[in-house]
């Protein structure tokens, strides 16, 4: 019994014991100083503005396309002959020179045969000519010497005598003659020339196949000159002008080449908000479709200065240094770069903060690098 008193004092006392070691231990420890704000004054970069103009480049990609640049579309029907060049994709073909050349069939015998109807008529006009327009028979004699069946049809005598034109269309004179010119017309159309110096694009067609109206043979371009288009932010198109420079670069061999602004759309994309703008480009190693770097020499900026966007405090703000310390300046932000802003609002002999600077606040004390 004895011995289970014992034991209750004993540990009464150890609880206690403990309790008071703490709170001594505890006494001892003493609170840590507070320090104030760092004595150390960062060294920082500035850069005095100097109301400089800014050359403002407006950079964007673009796609090329062929300034010339047609389909080739059938109007008739019949079987495409197998000419000496083939209509195919690298295919070039000189202004005038017959591209695809389709079988016109029956229809160039039957033109011959209504020219031969055509001149047997005029020839029976003859003698009524000479007996009641006998100042006009002479020309009209000449015109069926010269008239050939084979050849494309003249043009008709002229006539200023209203009565002789009265009896020309009496006899179907001028009907006949603009029917076969119609069929002339059509005929030419089974033979389609190349509109300008150029080269196949692309091809749809084999010689021996059937051609139908209405059928899309292929491209034609000038593979010589080319326009380039892209699009700019609505923002910056108060900023560029029918004539600027572009300098465009080939991000694959770093080719510069160098054009001008020739249209600009009218218009805001409403999904993208921004407008297409045109330049033309001329370069024997340019190809339809190839992407190019763009960089459009806009408006230069007087009175600006382009600094990096990380300078920028909020939208609106950037810190001087004034006498040993940071000073925040309202400015305006002229352009807003991927990397980088043009602002105005400085004065002549300002030291523009030239560097991010971790914990910047109004006043904050800097030294500037000699």
């Amino acid at each position: 019994m004895k011995f289970r008193q014992i034991s209750i004092v004993v540990g009464g006392l150890v609880i206690v014991g403990g309790f008071l070691l703490n709170n001594y231990l505890a006494s001892l420890k003493k609170d840590p100083e507070k320090t104030g704000k760092s004595n150390v004054v960062p060294v920082v970069m500035t850069r005095s503005f100097g109301s400089d103009t800014v050359q403002n480049w407006i950079e964007s990609t673009g796609r090329l396309n062929a300034l010339k640049s047609i389909q080739v579309i059938s109007e008739v029907q019949g079987k495409y002959l197998n000419p000496g060049k083939e209509f195919r994709e690298g295919q070039s073909f000189n202004s005038g020179e017959i591209m695809v050349n389709i079988a016109p069939a029956e229809m160039a015998m039957n033109i011959r045969a209504q020219k031969s109807t055509y001149l047997n008529a005029l020839i029976q006009l003859l003698p009524d000519l000479k007996l009641d327009f006998p100042e006009e028979a002479s020309n009209w004699e000449k015109y069926i010497e010269d008239f050939d069946v084979m050849a494309a049809l003249s043009e008709l005598p002229e006539v200023k005598n209203k009565k002789l034109k009265i009896f020309l269309n009496s006899r179907n004179i001028y009907a006949s003659y603009y029917n076969l010119k119609a069929l002339e017309i059509t005929l030419a159309k089974y033979q389609l020339r190349a509109p300008f110096d150029g080269v196949v694009n692309a091809s749809t067609i084999n010689p021996g196949m059937i051609i139908r109206p209405g059928q899309v043979l292929g491209t034609f371009i000038n593979p010589d000159l080319f326009e380039l288009e892209l699009a700019l932010p609505e923002a910056d198109m108060n900023l560029v002008k029918l004539g600027d420079k572009v300098i465009c670069k080939n991000p694959s061999n770093g080719k510069e080449y160098e054009g001008k602004l020739i249209r600009m759309a009218d218009y805001v994309d409403s999904n993208t908000q921004t407008s297409k703008v045109f330049a033309r480009l001329q370069g024997d190693d340019l190809k339809e479709g190839m992407y190019l770097g763009v960089a459009v020499l806009a408006k230069a900026l007087p009175s600006a200065i382009k600094i990096s966007r990380k300078l920028l405090v909020g939208n609106s703000e950037v810190y001087l240094v004034r006498d040993g310390a940071l000073d925040l300046k309202k400015i305006e932000v002229l352009r807003l770069g991927p990397e980088y802003a043009i602002i105005s609002g400085l004065k002549k002999g300002d030291e523009l903060l030239d560097q991010s600077l971790s914990g910047a606040y109004q006043g904050m004390k800097v030294k500037t690098e000699n």
